[in-house]
C-alpha cells in the first residue's frame, strides 16, 4: 500500500485522509490482444476510487524479485498463428496490475510518531504501531475487494467486446501491502 500526503491538515468526513493505492497483480487464463495494445493503462473513477489497469509490455513486465514463494508467470506470450486462418499476429496476456486509489484514514504523521516512541521508548509503541497497522490493513482490505470487484468487470466488458468468453482471473498473484 502506497500513502501519498494530499494536504497539511486532517479534514473531517468520508474522504478524510491521505490518498492511500492498493496494488495487485492478477494471473489471467490469457487475454488475446494486438501487439500494439501491450502496455495500454486504462484508468476510470467510480465511486471515489481511482483505478488503473495496465497491461504488460514485456513478459518480464509485473514478475516480482521479492516473492521467492511464487513461481514466475511469463505477462505476455505470443499467441499461437495457424496457417491459412487468416489471423493476425496476437499476444496473450496472463498479468496485469490493478491500482486502486482512494482516501483513507491513514497519517504518515501516525507512523511517523510510532517510529519516534520506539527509538525514545518513551510510549507503548506496541499499541500505537498495531493501532496504525490495523488501520492499514482495513485500508488494503477495502482496496483488494474493489480491485478483484472492478477486475472482473473489466474482464466481462472484454469478454463482450472481444468475443473472448473464456476469460476469468484466475488468482491473486500477489499484492503490495
Amino acid at each position: 500500500m502506497t500513502i501519498q500526503e494530499t494536504h497539511d491538515g486532517e479534514v473531517e468526513g468520508p474522504s478524510a485522509g491521505n490518498r492511500v493505492a492498493t496494488i495487485i497483480r492478477f494471473a489471467l487464463r490469457g487475454i488475446w490482444v494486438e501487439p500494439g495494445a501491450l502496455g495500454s493503462r486504462y484508468t476510470w473513477e467510480t465511486d471515489g476510487y481511482h483505478v488503473t489497469l495496465t497491461l504488460p509490455r514485456h513478459p518480464n513486465d509485473l514478475l516480482r524479485d521479492d516473492e521467492p514463494e511464487v513461481e514466475p508467470v511469463p505477462a505476455i506470450s505470443r499467441a499461437p498463428v495457424f496457417s491459412g486462418s487468416g489471423s493476425y499476429p496476437a499476444a496473450v496476456v496472463h498479468l496485469v496490475e490493478v491500482r486502486v486509489a482512494f482516501n483513507g484514514p491513514l497519517w504518515l504523521t501516525d507512523r511517523e510518531h510510532w517510529l519516534k516512541e520506539r527509538e525514545q521508548g518513551t510510549a507503548d509503541t506496541a499499541a500505537s504501531r498495531r493501532e496504525y497497522e490495523s488501520k492499514a490493513e482495513h485500508l488494503w482490505t477495502r482496496g483488494r475487494d474493489v480491485a478483484e470487484r472492478l477486475t472482473h468487470a473489466w474482464l466481462a466488458h472484454v469478454r463482450t467486446i472481444a468475443g473472448q468468453p473464456w476469460l476469468a482471473s484466475v488468482f491473486r498473484l500477489s499484492v503490495d501491502p
